[in-house]
């Protein structure tokens, strides 16, 4: 059964959210992929409820937004001190390595500054509870957990 968060978000802030990933779409199309930081402040302005903002990161996440995706996943995560109201290693293994995936191979093309630079202890984080994922038992591809070991090794790694 997949989850799905999609509920728990007032129709309200879908909108909104809808309405700038339509702007986004026009304007700049592959800034689809990094427009976590515009709706956060969306989303902060509307509310500060847990399971809202964690269901935000779910539905960015399917507007092809791969630093949500990953937020998401961190945010499922049993590994993370931080995680949100709803807990699932199993799709938080899912949504990581899907966010992990994207930002191998789109990484250079995609401008994913805001976490991979601006944040980058957050990164770090992600690549952390993504090898906690594989160490138990949790199967990626061998590149790309080589890659999220690179990231917490080499303070110069992407950025």
């Amino acid at each position: 059964m997949q989850l799905n968060l999609l509920k728990a978000i007032p129709m309200e802030l879908r909108d909104r959210l809808d309405e700038e990933y339509a702007f986004l779409l026009r304007i700049r199309t592959i800034e689809v992929h990094a427009m976590w930081p515009r709706c956060w402040k969306i989303i902060s302005l509307y509310t500060n409820d847990e399971l809202t903002i964690q269901s935000c990161k779910q539905y960015l996440s399917h507007h092809q937004c791969v630093i949500s995706t990953l937020l998401f996943g961190l945010s499922l995560s049993p590994f993370y001190i931080l995680n949100g109201l709803i807990i699932s290693q199993e799709d938080s293994a899912r949504y990581l390595n899907a966010g992990m995936k994207s930002t191998y191979l789109n990484g250079d093309s995609l401008d994913l500054t805001w976490l991979l630079s601006r944040h980058r202890g957050l990164w770090r984080n992600i690549c952390k509870d993504y090898l906690l994922h594989y160490n138990n038992g949790a199967c990626f591809a061998e590149h790309l957990v080589d890659f999220a070991q690179c990231q917490i090794n080499d303070d110069a790694a992407i950025a």
